[in-house]
């Protein structure tokens, strides 16, 4: 996911033969519905402001 997250713009995320998200990158890898359905694990980049945001309470 980091070499999408670093060229694409938009993406379009297939589970089971559906598409079931398309739109830009920082909303489709900020959706933890999205990553759970899909089973895919978001960019290092957005881990880890994640872990900031948690640390620091927001």
């Amino acid at each position: 996911m980091d070499l999408v997250d670093q060229v694409a713009n938009r993406v379009l995320v297939m589970c089971e033969n559906e598409v079931i998200a398309d739109g830009e990158t920082d909303k489709i890898f900020t959706s933890t519905e999205i990553l759970k359905k899909s089973n895919l694990k978001p960019p290092v980049r957005v881990q880890m402001l994640s872990m900031v945001m948690e640390y620091l309470g927001e």
